[in-house]
């Protein structure tokens, strides 16, 4: 990337089209509005986010992006603040109803998506969804288990969410299901990690839980979803 190393940030779209907006700074450290795109080649500086934000969650393409939430590296507490991107400028939209950060990422669209789960501030962990429509975002049915830096994939229709900080000491592999209506509690990832990635997908039958950290180191194990259970995969390599 063209920016300096650092940490937090939240991309979304696809492997030849995707976008990385907001990010922290790791030296000299700063909350910083870098946004770049990937072509499958190579990136490209774009216009910046209009606010200064790491820990957001994201979903949507290139051309139809939405980041929601966050906080920054200073005493600030999370904020709502949310951006759309149309393919030239990040816009600021409705706020999120309750502020947060390190929510879920990647459940939907920009005119159809969620916010699940995160913290606000540091130790109080929510199971509130959010859903927005492209204009505002209302509350949906709850996730059964708290928590924060947890990761997810799917539609507003179909769901999944895994992982994640349940306390300040505790990490889970605790996995939930979405058919539209209700959150049910599925089979648990193999290794409990926080803060890995996750594929996008358009529904809650199989995607990947890639890396993530489990405590005070990190985790390589990738696993695929494939309803009902995980399969372990080939480890990442750096």
């Amino acid at each position: 990337m063209n920016r300096s190393p650092g940490a937090y940030t939240q991309g979304l779209g696809t492997q030849t089209a995707a976008l990385s907006g907001g990010y922290y700074r790791t030296s000299p450290a700063a909350t910083l509005t870098d946004s770049e795109d990937y072509n499958g080649t190579a990136w490209t500086t774009t216009n910046p986010t209009q606010n200064a934000l790491g820990k957001r969650t994201g979903c949507g393409t290139v051309t139809a992006g939405l980041e929601a939430g966050g906080d920054d590296i200073g005493p600030a507490a999370p904020v709502g603040t949310s951006e759309s991107y149309d393919g030239t400028s990040w816009a600021n939209v409705a706020s999120l109803n309750t502020a947060r950060s390190m929510a879920a990422t990647h459940n939907g669209v920009l005119t159809a998506s969620f916010t699940i789960g995160g913290a606000s501030p540091a130790t109080n962990y929510y199971d509130l969804v959010e859903e927005f429509n492209g204009s505002t975002w209302s509350e949906e049915t709850d996730i059964n288990t708290p928590r924060k830096t947890l990761q997810g994939f799917g539609t507003t229709a179909l769901a999944l969410v895994f992982a994640g900080e349940t306390s300040p000491t505790a990490i889970t592999g605790i996995t939930e299901s979405w058919n539209g209506t209700t959150w049910t509690e599925v089979a648990d990832l193999t290794t409990p990690r926080f803060s890995g990635g996750s594929t996008t997908g358009t529904t809650n039958t199989g995607g990947l839980c890639i890396g993530g950290s489990v405590g005070p180191a990190s985790s390589n194990a990738v696993e695929e979803w494939t309803a009902p259970n995980y399969d372990i995969k080939t480890v990442t390599t750096s």
